[in-house]
């Protein structure tokens, strides 16, 4: 069974496994409808190392979705990361998939099991 989700849950969710992750340098959100593409964008454009889909919906739902989340990054505190989205997301053609990309900082890490630490586990939740 699908794991049904609102966008408070999930930015709570996806923030705290954030916080876990020692290396995070940089994190963006987005939405699209091709994640295996936008994340080969991501790391040719920008760098990014990983994108990782976090829910899908209806493409109203997942827009209002990309706002929130990037509102509430962008006034969270005390966090080791930047943010890097610069507009206030929503715009753009209607997509069915949001997403996270993020990068870690590889000089700070000793071992293999630094980078797996660094590996973002979430599901991929439906928004509702």
């Amino acid at each position: 069974m699908e794991k049904k989700i609102k966008k408070e849950c999930l930015f709570e969710i996806l923030l705290t496994k954030l916080k876990e992750m020692q290396h995070v340098t940089r994190v963006y959100i987005g939405k699209t409808n091709d994640v295996k593409r936008r994340g080969q964008e991501h790391l040719e454009e920008e760098g990014f190392a990983h994108t990782v889909e976090i829910a899908h919906g209806l493409p109203e739902v997942i827009s209002e979705a990309e706002k929130y989340m990037i509102n509430r990054f962008k006034t969270t505190e005390r966090v080791n990361w930047k943010f890097c989205n610069n507009s206030d997301g929503g715009e753009g053609e209607p997509n069915k998939k949001l997403y996270v990309s993020y990068d870690y900082d590889r000089s700070t890490m000793k071992c293999d099991a630094d980078v797996n630490d660094d590996v973002l586990d979430i599901d991929s939740y439906e928004l509702n």
